[in-house]
């Protein structure tokens, strides 16, 4: 998804930041769905603040079923529609190629149902 600002000419558009980390004996890949935007540096305090709202506000609406759906994207741009695919750094048969094997199930928590 991608778009204007309101009331200014500052273009945004739906990205997804990747990282890796080492926790519970394993690497895990972190995706986190953020909006980037194309603020001029000489653009005045009205644009900044308009473009600060636009991203508050878009990330505040963004409850369980939402941000789960769009990690949901995200994974099958990522994963395809397999549970599963495996992957290898540079696809060699010798020397040292790490692999590593992707899962379409996320981490993603929600409010506990009582």
């Amino acid at each position: 998804m991608t778009g204007t600002v309101p009331k200014t000419t500052v273009s945004w558009s739906e990205a997804c930041k990747l990282r890796m980390d080492y926790r519970f004996d394993q690497i895990w890949l972190l995706l986190e769905p953020m909006v980037v935007t194309e603020v001029p540096d000489d653009a005045p305090d009205e644009v900044f603040e308009a473009v600060r709202e636009f991203v508050r506000d878009r990330r505040a609406r963004r409850h369980n079923r939402v941000a789960k759906a769009l990690l949901d994207g995200w994974i099958s741009l990522i994963v395809g529609g397999e549970q599963s695919v495996r992957r290898r750094t540079f696809d060699i048969s010798d020397g040292v190629d790490a692999e590593f094997e992707l899962l379409r199930t996320s981490a993603f928590s929600g409010q506990a149902q009582r």
